[in-house]
């Protein structure tokens, strides 16, 4: 863009004297006053210089620019000079010319007959530059760790600095940040921080600065989503940040290294919308759509295309998909669904997967047989159960104890067998367990739990426990008490449930206070576990349970062993610790 200077030559013609009245009188702002030898004639020429203020900053290497003025009478001559250059003709009050980066001075001379006058405009470009920072985008963050932040200018002259500061009771304190250009290294230290990125370049004799500002405020973590594995569980943060603790034998937790535990979250790089905690091994869909599972890698159940016994400590893409809707991790195998197909992987014995192939393994995901169209899925320890569009519910794999609901028992479906059900029920969730099954089912007005399978420890919730294992359910049975739920999870040997009025409700084995109501010993129907905050998902493990309130907290209870908890001790049911950030109250 083209811009304009002024500068205002005036030439006069005056017949008078200078001590007549009325006369013109030269003074400061008259410029040079020149007279004729015979007094008749008096030229004179102002000039007023324009400045320009501050520095222009402009784009590229160059810019075009146009200084204008004004000379009277007509017959004035006027040239122009730039930088101490050759003065070249520039008739029509104006002088277009293209400048770099720097100081530039522009004089214009102008003449009548033997009279002269000359005055000058200066002015100061400055080539345009950024300033970028590589760290988290700015707004409320749940975390310390900022990891590894960056600043960087685009100018090679550029002088590049960084400091980071905190607010404490309204005192904001700043230190430099070392080696920002490499990368440093910053945790939060208070609620408000704020990083700043400076880059600055002398032009002139004058310093000129572009800068970067991110700001942070740490506040309680809320959680979208939650999943309870064996002897871990993960969850997701509503800024789509994915962490997982507890037992980390063969990687489950996605961390680059295998072994060990760890009772405090820790994240998993990427941006997620679902994870799901298998036994030994994680499977997630970022936001992309595209699938990652982790962990535990034998039997083909991550889907890398290797059924070798041995760990996969970071998050590795299953095929090149983008189209991935949900994913369930089981014992030793897996299944998700794209669309409304579903797919299954891992551990294929008795072709239990209910895929198209006879392998013992399946190291990629195949499509399920049976042409169903399906909208949700869960992979149990040696079992999947499926609910298609139609609101049908479906199960395969190994049948013993009745757990796939199809009324017979010690059977092993290969395909999609439909669960026993009356043609009026819609089954509107489900929940594949170790040894049993349950739902959600929708009968007439009333959004009722069911459960099937293997009934000991009180698992099923019919009021029936039997340790020796005894007893079965090969159809859906009501849970007692015919409350109203909205979700149900079955675990391995016991089983929970967020009733119609938000409270968590769990039965079955209680060894190591896995039901959360205060007790050690089994229960046979739904008992209440003992927190008075509404519910919005609750989820069990092997010998752990894990809920999301309402509010986007996450609690745990059961067994403390390996971190599962995400909190040092204390069976009862307590919050996820957040050492990243504020501590939950």
């Amino acid at each position: 863009m083209r811009k304009a200077w002024w500068v205002a030559l005036v030439v006069g013609v005056c017949a008078c004297s200078g001590d007549e009245p009325g006369g013109q009188q030269s003074g400061p702002d008259a410029g040079e006053v020149s007279d004729t030898d015979t007094g008749e004639l008096s030229l004179t020429l102002t000039a007023t210089p324009e400045s320009g203020g501050e520095a222009s900053v402009f784009a590229g290497e160059t810019t075009s620019e146009e200084v204008r003025f004004e000379c009277g009478p007509a017959e004035c001559v006027t040239e122009c000079s730039h930088n101490d250059g050759a003065f070249v003709a520039c008739p029509d009050g104006r002088f277009e010319l293209e400048v770099g980066e720097g100081e530039h001075q522009v004089v214009v001379r102008a003449s009548l007959g033997e009279e002269r006058v000359e005055e000058s405009t200066s002015f100061v470009r400055v080539r345009d530059f950024g300033v970028s920072l590589e760290a988290p985008l700015s707004g409320e963050r749940y975390y310390r760790d900022l990891g590894l932040v960056r600043g960087a200018c685009d100018r090679e002259d550029c002088v590049l600095s960084c400091e980071f500061c905190a607010v404490v009771d309204g005192t904001e304190s700043c230190v430099a940040v070392e080696s920002c250009e490499q990368g440093a290294a910053l945790e939060l230290s208070a609620v408000e921080s704020r990083l700043k990125a400076q880059g600055c370049v002398e032009v002139a004799g004058e310093s000129y600065c572009r800068e970067e500002v991110r700001s942070y405020a740490m506040v309680d973590p809320v959680w979208t989503q939650l999943s309870v594995g064996g002897a871990h569980s993960c969850g997701i943060l509503d800024d789509q940040s994915l962490w997982c603790w507890g037992s980390n034998s063969a990687g489950q937790l996605g961390q680059g290294a295998s072994g060990g535990s760890e009772s405090q979250a820790q994240r998993v790089g990427g941006a997620w919308e679902e994870v799901s905690a298998g036994r030994e091994h994680t499977c997630g869909i970022q936001v992309d759509g595209s699938l990652w599972c982790w962990g535990q890698q034998e039997y083909g159940r991550v889907g890398n295309g290797s059924d070798a016994y041995g760990s996969v400590t970071s998050p590795q893409r299953v095929g090149s998909a983008t189209d991935w809707a949900e994913v369930s991790a089981g014992g030793q195998h897996s299944c998700g669904r794209r669309g409304t197909n579903l797919f299954c992987w891992g551990h294929n014995t008795g072709e239990r997967l209910g895929v198209e192939s006879h392998a013992s393994e399946v190291t990629t995901p195949l499509l399920v047989g049976g042409g169903l169209s399906w909208e949700q899925v869960s992979a149990g320890g040696e079992h999947v159960c499926g609910i298609s569009t139609q609101g049908k519910a479906y199960c395969w794999g190994r049948g013993d104890s009745g757990r796939l609901g199809n009324g017979a028992d010690e059977a092993i479906g290969t395909s999609p067998t439909e669960v026993d059900a009356l043609s009026s029920w819609s089954f509107l969730q489900i929940s594949a367990g170790g040894e049993h099954t349950c739902a959600i089912v929708q009968t007439g007005s009333a959004v009722r739990a069911y459960c099937w399978g293997a009934g000991s420890y009180g698992r099923l919730g019919t009021e029936v426990t039997d340790h020796d294992a005894h007893y079965h359910e090969r159809s859906p049975a009501l849970v007692d008490g015919g409350a109203e739920y909205s979700q149900v999870s079955a675990g391995v040997r016991h089983s929970c449930g967020v009733d119609a009025e938000g409270r968590g409700q769990c039965w079955g084995s209680n060894s190591d206070r896995q039901l959360g109501d205060g007790r050690t010993g089994d229960a046979a129907s739904p008992s209440a576990v003992n927190q008075s905050d509404d519910f919005a998902w609750i989820g069990t493990g092997e010998m752990h349970s894990c809920a999301l309130t309402q509010v986007g907290e996450a609690w745990c209870w059961g067994q403390v062993v390996d971190g599962r908890l995400g909190r040092e001790s204390d069976a009862a049911p307590g919050p996820v610790a957040w050492p990243h950030g504020l501590a939950q109250d």
